[in-house]
């Protein structure tokens, strides 16, 4: 490895900085953190994030290209991996509506639709107010660079 441990010292050293308090419960990650308070760990040559590490160490195998590890229990320390999945962003996003913990700054199914019929009858500044989000949330939608996942 390129910090000069084997793959068994940077095992050891993951399994470290959690506790496994109960095959059901969330392992809290207790070391180093970014990106909003997610967990990160230096794993084969690169910071990683620690949901990827503790899957990949549980299952033995890389992260297929194209999926994420999603957490089936929202705690974003979590490195139980029995807390995580693999899935596709759509699936990920899906996942975050269907558990009502979509941030309040960004539109449900329900509310993109609703802004897609208003978009060339009203100006975005006005379906932004109008449905309690940002400029931005309307004009990336407008332009198709989100929630392409909802028909």
């Amino acid at each position: 490895m390129a910090n000069g441990y084997t793959r068994a010292q940077s095992v050891c050293s993951f399994l470290t900085r959690f506790k496994a308090v109960g095959e059901n419960e969330c392992w809290l990650w207790e070391g180093c953190t970014y990106n909003g308070g997610s967990g990160s760990f230096y794993w084969r040559g690169k910071m990683r994030g620690t949901n990827i590490v503790a899957w990949e160490i549980a299952n033995g195998r890389d992260v297929p290209k194209g999926l994420n590890v999603c957490h089936s229990c929202d705690v974003r320390l979590c490195v139980n991996p029995r807390h995580l999945w693999l899935g596709t962003d759509r699936d990920n996003m899906l996942d975050m509506h269907r558990k009502g913990r979509h941030p309040g700054h960004a539109l449900t199914p329900e509310r993109v639709r609703e802004a897609r019929k208003l978009l060339g009858t009203m100006k975005q500044a006005e379906i932004a107010r109008r449905l309690k989000v940002s400029n931005t949330v309307i004009s990336e939608l407008a332009l198709g660079r989100t929630y392409r996942f909802v028909e």
